[in-house]
């Protein structure tokens, strides 16, 4: 998949919430069209208004697992407080069962997991301690609507990126120490 790595720039920019925000405000609707499946939690606990049986779908094994299904319009609501350092999250093909494919996921997660991810999202998104958000799609035209968005935005560098080569991203935005870190 073909994709972008965005490294932040500036104290305010760190935050997974805030950085979220500012690096996809484009494509916010357009991820509120999707089911979600995170390999964990973004945050240490979820904010007090956030209600589980209201955003989170179920699915075959999912109190064993800290990998979840978020429902339609979920990440919209709750993106911009997502505080984990790390956090990785993916939308499912849409002609796809969401719940089967999370309840895969969670068998696979520590073991393959990229390739799972990589076969079967529509766009898949990857914060990185505090430094970078990288987005994966197969719609083209998304990151397209990434770079004009972010052009004249001099806290975001953005750097070309596919996940046959992430390493080669992480290299040039000068994020190496980071990569080699994961």
């Amino acid at each position: 998949m073909f994709g972008l790595l965005l490294r932040l720039q500036g104290e305010e920019h760190h935050w997974a919430g805030a950085s979220f925000r500012r690096c996809f405000k484009p494509l916010r609707s357009k991820f509120d069209q999707y089911f979600w499946i995170l390999s964990s939690q973004p945050w240490m606990g979820s904010p007090t208004d956030f209600h589980s049986e209201k955003e989170l779908a179920r699915f075959e094994g999912d109190v064993d697992t800290s990998v979840s299904l978020w429902r339609r319009g979920s990440i919209g609501r709750w993106a911009d407080q997502f505080s984990e350092e790390d956090i990785e999250l993916w939308a499912p093909n849409p002609t796809t069962n969401p719940s089967e494919l999370a309840t895969e996921f969670s068998r696979v997660h520590f073991n393959g997991s990229d390739a799972y991810i990589e076969s079967h999202a529509e766009i898949w998104l990857i914060y990185t301690d505090s430094t970078c958000w990288e987005i994966f799609t197969k719609e083209v035209s998304l990151l397209q609507k990434i770079r004009e968005h972010l052009v004249e935005n001099h806290f975001i560098e953005v750097y070309e990126s596919s996940t046959k080569d992430r390493r080669r991203a992480f290299k040039k935005a000068g994020l190496d120490q980071i990569w080699r870190a994961r």
